[in-house]
């Protein structure tokens, strides 16, 4: 099997992933209508018909209506009836038909929108914390494995092991005390810049002032992860033949380091480096709630503190999207970096 076969299969099973995973979201996000016995039509309907005025009596015919514009079923619906909306939910989840919000945050507005509008805040702060951990990671676990066992080594890794032991939660709530209570170097709340709105370069500043320290965070929580994993792969790259070819020709350690055994090494990093950024999103939950940001992780959060389900729909469905097509391209780009990997 060529490369091309095996793309198209690889793309075809993960399009199938795909729909098993907006499939279930359907169910996931109406089974608090059967626990609690309310649906969100009942809620937003009994809001709207007290704060706007309609009389008592107009009640089922508003919950009616929005039942329908919701794409809930009624509660005695047909089997039938029930598939042709799970089958209508389908086609707008595929045609990108996501609906609006009908709760807090964004009551009124459509739900992509409002997810594009937090999106760039998570991707700055999350990216640049798994990439400046990644590359510090990285550097020092390759570092690390130049001598294995030895003093630098087990400081490196018993380092990186240790903080990365430690729960984030607490280890940003220390991070906040210390360096935004004691030592009032950083704000308490980060991302509140106004760079989105005037992008000067004094906003720029401004910004990444007030996201420094949600970023520190995110490093030490997850730099000791890639030093690990890059200390491993080096260690055992180290051992291979031609590292020891390259030596007895006299070829200078730090060359054989960074130009061969490196090189090889970061193969298997590789795929753990785009499984980490089709993450990010998962990490912005906790991060974004304790710095107060105004990002996807706290969209995600109030959205089911309210029930608003069309946005978790669309929430989880981009999640699940970028974590698919992230493994995909994982396995398609590292037999193209590895030469030795064959599509039988």
């Amino acid at each position: 099997m060529g490369i091309k076969k095996y793309a198209v299969k690889r793309i075809l099973t993960g399009f199938v992933t795909f729909l098993v995973v907006i499939a279930m979201n359907y169910f996931l996000f109406r089974l608090p209508m059967y626990i609690l016995g309310i649906s969100p039509a009942e809620l937003y309907g009994f809001q709207k018909i007290f704060k706007q005025g309609y009389q008592p009596q107009q009640a089922e015919e508003i919950i009616e209506e929005l039942r329908v514009k919701m794409g809930i079923p009624p509660e005695d619906a047909s089997i039938w009836l029930r598939l042709q909306y799970f089958g209508r939910y389908i086609y707008n989840m595929l045609t990108f038909n996501f609906g609006e919000s009908y709760f807090p945050p964004g009551r009124g507005k459509p739900v992509l929108g409002l997810l594009m509008a937090r999106l760039p805040k998570t991707v700055l702060l999350i990216g640049l914390g798994v990439f400046i951990s990644m590359i510090l990671g990285i550097w020092m676990g390759a570092w690390a494995a130049y001598n294995p066992g030895g003093k630098r080594d087990k400081a490196i890794v018993g380092t990186g092991l240790g903080i990365y032991a430690i729960p984030p939660f607490w280890l940003q709530l220390v991070c906040i005390y210390i360096f935004a209570v004691v030592l009032n170097i950083f704000p308490v709340a980060g991302g509140t810049s106004t760079f989105l709105y005037d992008p000067t370069l004094f906003n720029t500043i401004d910004l990444l002032y007030t996201i420094s320290l949600p970023v520190l965070t995110l490093v030490l929580i997850n730099f000791g992860f890639w030093i690990v994993l890059m200390r491993n792969a080096m260690a055992s790259t180290m051992s291979e033949d031609y590292i020891f070819t390259a030596r007895a020709k006299g070829l200078d350690e730090e060359a054989i380091i960074y130009g061969h055994a490196l090189r090889n090494a970061i193969l298997p990093v590789w795929t753990n480096i785009l499984i980490a950024v089709a993450n990010i999103w998962t990490g912005a939950i906790i991060t974004e709630r304790l710095f107060t940001i105004r990002g996807v992780g706290n969209l995600l959060l109030e959205s089911v503190y309210n029930q608003n389900y069309p946005l978790e729909q669309l929430i989880f469905f981009f999640i699940a999207f970028t974590t698919i097509a992230a493994n995909i391209l994982a396995d398609l780009t590292y037999g193209l970096l590895d030469p030795r990997v064959r599509y039988d």
